[in-house]
């Protein structure tokens, strides 16, 4: 596999981005990183949003990290000391805390800013393949910064009307940063989530989305992330794809996705042996 610019390892840096709330984008970055992880690759899970949720997917207590991504960039913690192990055997964490809320504040003075999250990442990129990072629903500081040390970008978009709508504003913010070369990483796919197929408006949506797709080569992921209430119950039992306790369409939807992101990366699938 070819380097890449920002990793002389070659190791990916995936994305979860948009600011719009409520799109499932904790949860997807959840579940990729469960489902990559099942297919033998070796993931860090870095929880850049102060709501701390993919944080509490993976914490064995309900007790505030010690450290987060802040500690790293502004008090120069190695990454090593602020990473923990998970309960999953290639899942590792960099947790967040509500301090994260001021990170924006530090980064705005801070020299070459867009460049922090990449030399953190460089610490510990030889022991990884995947790095996922979960993004806070906004157009900030931090989010730039996040997204200047990705090598891909993954939009979870809700089938809904001010969705689609956020889907678009996303876009063109985004495409903003790349113009002024803030950002190099692509969009690898738009993921569509909490469709419920009853509804006319998801049914619409959905069909826009995928009318842009094959009009406008706007790279849309086959899989759809069904909208199921027990999704709620799998939050309180931290579970991800694969387990017992997850709902069997969501497992489908999720791993179908983990091998849509393999795929289009050119990495083997989980039905692949890996050791």
């Amino acid at each position: 596999m070819p380097e890449s610019p920002l990793y002389r390892s070659g190791v990916e840096v995936l994305a979860f981005a948009n600011h719009k709330g409520g799109v499932a984008k904790t949860t997807s970055c959840v579940h990729l990183a469960g489902a990559l992880s099942r297919a033998g690759y070796r993931v860090l899970v870095i929880d850049a949003d102060p709501q701390a949720q993919a944080s509490y997917y993976f914490a064995e207590t309900d007790e505030e990290a010690d450290a987060d991504l802040q500690d790293v960039l502004v008090r120069r913690t190695p990454m090593d000391k602020v990473i923990t192990s998970t309960r999953y055997q290639h899942i590792d964490l960099l947790p967040a805390t509500l301090a994260l809320a001021e990170l924006d504040m530090d980064l705005v003075t801070a020299a070459k800013r867009e460049e922090q999250v990449t030399r953190a990442i460089r610490q510990v990129e030889d022991r990884y393949d995947f790095v996922v990072i979960d993004l806070p629903p906004a157009l900030s500081v931090t989010v730039t910064c996040c997204l200047a040390a990705s090598t891909r970008v993954l939009i979870p978009v809700g089938t809904t009307v001010w969705a689609l709508r956020s889907l678009g504003s996303f876009l063109g913010w985004s495409s903003r940063l790349r113009q002024a070369e803030i950002i190099t990483a692509p969009v690898l796919g738009i993921l569509p989530t909490f469709y419920d197929s009853r509804n006319s408006i998801d049914a619409e949506v959905l069909s826009v989305l995928r009318r842009r797709r094959d009009e406008d080569g706007m790279p849309l992921f086959d899989t759809v992330v069904p909208k199921r209430t027990a999704a709620e119950g799998q939050v309180r039992e931290h579970a991800i794809v694969g387990e017992v306790g997850m709902h069997p369409d969501l497992n489908r939807a999720y791993l179908a996705f983990g091998d849509e992101v393999l795929e289009r990366l050119g990495r083997t699938t989980r039905d692949a042996d890996h050791g």
